[in-house]
């Protein structure tokens, strides 16, 4: 079903509700896609450090290769590298044979320490770095590097989402979010435990977090993960987020050999045992993907691609008698495609698209009747351009993105909703109490456009060396929706049988009803709305003088079933007056600096990063602006015995 399609089916909906709306868009901001590096040491057969050593670094999943020398204390420092497992480290020195030490990991945005000691063999390897352990002894930052292996070899689910909970700190929570930053010093934004909302989701530095709900807001195929960084604590500065985790995935992107792979997995009810305390009914899912990568011209423009198409079918009981209600079908399809333009060693062009339409027929839960069933509509496109360029020390980064997100909801049934209450001692059944259909349709879209530079810069002097770190970014979230009620209004009824039911016995807790749309509490504000109402007055004021006591009220009797749609009592009825699609945006600024400084054992962390925030209505109009903040963050690092295998931090 097309956009266009939908909105065929949608009417407006009120537009006065655009100003609250606005208050409810998450502060979110983008984490760029960030290299690594690697801070090398080499030392001789009798342990003395190695000036003038000429050290390479290569991976065939990057198309960079970098050749360094080492310093007068046998050291390098090597930036800017993609995140891999298996890059290749090559050392000739003079007088010594020319080593090699394969698997050496790169993770992004760490700068992993790893030291090779030179024998007449070159076969003495102090730390390999062949594993993802490595210790980064200038960050106090808390993460948990992903890789691919990795969460093929576990059991897990075949998502993103599902592979955060293989962080420790991190565990499912209520209300379909994947994951939740727990602990004694996590709070939720809304201030409860466990149902995080305060976590930021990154793909290929694309911020898919929903920008309404603060939940993931894409998905993708697992199999194109290079790296998944999961950050829970000592955020550095060029990082948004607070309390809660960020989760940076970067992709593949091809190599000089062409590559893929193609797989089905399948599971159906007549291959898991039967569950004897279950009510669901059948089921059958399918999974598959391929992908493909490779070069168009080797060394320089490398592709790579997928498609995924998941669909999953259940079905859904009636818990009373055992008969199927529905089947219900999740069918979604996962595609993307990235291209990465080597134009010179130092300059780099990558391009990146990925999207996951998704539909659901219905409802999974054997409590909602098909007449209040709801068709879902979810997913979207991405869309990132990014260059890359080294000139010497300095790094410079530049970026634009756009994330589109939907979430709509078409109604199975179109037809007037009525809730109708009866005394619960009447056993009325929940299709009695649920009479038309689901009540309204909506079309939401929650999207997002941010463009940002980034620069960083290493400066070694007598006194440490540096890393400066700073960027800036300005960003649009955008949401807006339509929605239809059908007839018009919604109603909430008495049961026949309950004509003439004074309002008093309506709002008391007894005979005990099904439901209570109105409470005795509600009386001052109906009184005072009455009588600004010269019909509604004329009818409560019986003794006619001039006022509506609570007494006139309470001896308001239910009868009339005039305009009801199922000939019930009316009692409650709520209707759209105004009609009209609302748009709200927030748009935002965000600056950071950052320096790392390192100090032979000693690291001190320090940055600070400010955001501003304006909320405009759906008439364009500025409601209110959130001013320039400053979050300073700082951390200290200390490398304990100088060989970079343990550190003391502190942030």
């Amino acid at each position: 079903m097309t956009r266009n399609t939908r909105q065929q089916l949608l009417a407006k909906t009120v537009s006065r509700t655009a100003l609250c709306m606005a208050v409810s868009m998450a502060f979110v901001g983008a984490a760029m896609a960030d290299p690594g590096g690697l801070r090398i040491t080499i030392l001789g057969n009798t342990g003395q450090p190695l000036a003038g050593a000429t050290v390479k670094i290569s991976s065939p999943d990057s198309l960079v290769a970098k050749t360094v020398v080492t310093d007068e204390k046998g050291n390098v420092r090597v930036s800017g590298l993609d995140p891999a497992t298996n890059y290749t480290v090559e050392v000739v020195a003079a007088g010594y044979d020319k080593f090699s030490a394969g698997n050496v990991a790169v993770v992004g945005g760490k700068d992993l320490s790893v030291g090779y000691s030179l024998g007449g063999k070159a076969d003495v390897v102090l730390i390999t770095g062949t594993s993802l352990a490595a210790v980064d002894v200038t960050s106090a930052t808390v993460s948990t590097t992903l890789t691919l292996q990795t969460t093929e070899s576990l059991p897990t689910g075949r998502s993103y989402q599902s592979f955060l909970q293989l962080v420790p700190g991190v565990a499912p929570a209520a209300g379909g979010n994947p994951s939740s930053r727990s602990g004694v010093n996590y709070s939720d934004v809304g201030g409860s435990i466990g149902t995080s909302t305060d976590n930021i989701y990154v793909i290929d530095g694309v911020d898919v977090t929903d920008n309404n709900t603060g939940t993931f807001g894409a998905n993708f195929n697992s199999e194109i993960i290079q790296e998944q960084q999961v950050i829970t604590g000592a955020v550095p500065a060029e990082y948004n987020g607070g309390s809660g985790l960020v989760s940076s995935v970067v992709t593949k992107s091809g190599s000089n050999d062409w590559h893929g792979s193609v797989n089905y997995y399948l599971q159906n009810d007549s291959l898991v045992a039967k569950d004897k305390h279950s009510t669901s009914g059948g089921f059958s899912t399918y999974d598959t993907a391929v992908t493909l990568g490779g070069p168009i011209i080797k060394d320089r423009l490398w592709f790579f691609g997928s498609y995924q198409k998941k669909n999953r079918k259940d079905d859904v009981l009636n818990p009373t008698t055992g008969a199927v209600r529905r089947s219900v079908e999740n069918a979604a399809e996962y595609g993307f495609g990235k291209l990465t333009w080597q134009v010179t060693d130092n300059n780099r062009i990558s391009a990146t698209f990925f999207n996951d339409p998704t539909e659901i027929s219905g409802s999974s839960s054997a409590t909602t009747l098909n007449n209040r069933d709801s068709r879902s509509i979810q997913g979207g496109e991405n869309y990132k351009l990014e260059y890359n360029g080294t000139f010497g020390d300095l790094t410079v980064n530049l970026y634009g993105f756009r994330h589109q997100g939907e979430v709509s909801s078409v109604a199975a049934d179109q037809t007037i909703r009525d809730s109708v209450i009866y005394d619960r001692a009447a056993a009325s059944t929940i299709e009695q109490r649920s009479l038309g259909g689901a009540g309204s349709s909506s079309e939401s879209h929650r999207d997002r456009d941010e463009y940002g530079v980034n620069f960083e810069y290493f400066l070694d002097t007598g006194f440490g060396t540096h890393t400066f770190k700073t960027g800036y970014t300005t960003s649009e979230n955008t949401l807006a929706r339509e929605s239809s009620v059908p007839g018009g209004a919604t109603y909430q009824s008495l049961g026949a049988s309950f004509a003439g039911t004074s309002f008093a016995t309506a709002v008391s807790a007894t005979p005990g009803w099904t439901a209570r749309p109105i409470v005795a509490a509600d009386a001052p504000r109906i009184i005072s709305a009455a009588t600004a109402n010269a019909a509604t007055k004329t009818i409560l004021d019986t003794n006619r003088d001039g006022t509506i006591s609570t007494a006139e009220l309470n001896a308001l009797v239910f009868s009339d079933k005039t305009g009801n749609p199922y000939n019930n009592v009316n009692l409650y009825r709520a209707v759209r007056s105004v009609n009209a699609p609302y748009q709200v945006q927030t748009k935002g600024k965000t600056f950071f600096l950052q320096d790392t400084w390192t100090l032979n054992q000693l690291t001190v962390n320090a940055g600070v990063r400010a955001e501003e925030w304006s909320h405009y209505g759906s008439a364009g109009q500025k409601l209110f602006t959130f001013d320039w903040e400053l979050a300073p963050r700082l951390s200290v690092v200390y490398d304990v015995f100088g060989d970079g295998r343990s550190k003391l931090f502190t942030f």
